[in-house]
């Protein structure tokens, strides 16, 4: 059997709503969602914190003048 032929006959799980649209689940409602604020703008926090990363506006010393032994 070719593959037009399994098409034609069984379908694909690709083609199955025939061109319709699928149906599209409500995010907002779901609990996985309700803290990301880029969907919730009224649970963003204007003030993250302090970094790890930040050096007070130190310049980091340069990795040749501190290569490893």
């Amino acid at each position: 059997m070719g593959l037009l032929n399994k098409l034609l006959t069984l379908g694909s799980n690709l083609s199955n709503l025939d061109g319709a649209t699928p149906n599209v689940p409500n995010f907002r409602d779901s609990k996985y969602i309700v803290g990301d604020e880029t969907l919730n703008p009224n649970n963003l926090n204007m003030n993250p914190g302090d970094s790890a990363f930040d050096l007070n506006g130190e310049t980091p010393s340069k990795y040749v003048d501190n290569l490893p032994e």
